[in-house]
């Protein structure tokens, strides 16, 4: 009876790797996605931009979201920053979250 039991188990691998291997490259994709970002805003040749932080995600259906936040001094250097930013390929929608501040 006992070889019976043991000749019933599945000595086969599970792949549960699988959707964590689509996570693993959908994370490395998002992550590449704000260094672009990152890269653009220190490069715009705007020294105000360099303090504006970016997080990606993607949303449900795919999509990537860039959320931008941190101050700065108009609301002219806001809108610098999100085109800037919408210049980074793979990017579906932008999340302005900046806030405009007087800077000392």
């Amino acid at each position: 009876m006992l070889e019976t039991t043991m000749a019933c188990i599945d000595t086969r691998p599970v792949h549960l790797h699988t959707h964590a291997a689509t996570r693993d490259t959908a994370g490395k994709r998002l992550a590449a996605t704000e260094q672009a970002v990152i890269h653009r805003l220190w490069h715009s040749g705007y020294r105000q931009l360099h303090g504006v932080r970016c997080r990606c995600s993607q949303s449900g259906d795919s999509e990537t979201l860039v959320i931008l936040s941190g101050e700065l001094s108009s609301f002219y250097m806001k809108q610098v920053a999100q085109e800037v930013t919408r210049c980074v390929a793979g990017i579906d929608r932008i999340q302005n979250q900046i806030e405009v501040v007087e800077l000392e």
